[in-house]
């Protein structure tokens, strides 16, 4: 029974996990420029590691 509860939890926060990393994030609008552009930058820099993993 307990090692149903625990898997019953970590199949929980695995689906979160999923979500969490598969849903792009927003950027906060109080940011100014320079914060907005370096958030910009690291998406950017997450989609392109994504991708060349996918070709390597």
């Amino acid at each position: 029974m307990p090692v149903l509860i625990l898997l019953g939890i970590g199949a929980i926060y695995g689906i979160a996990g999923l979500i969490d990393r598969c849903t792009p994030s927003k950027p906060n609008s109080n940011m100014n420029d320079k914060e907005r552009t370096q958030w910009i930058i690291k998406q950017n820099q997450k989609r392109i590691e994504k991708i060349m993993r996918k070709y390597l």
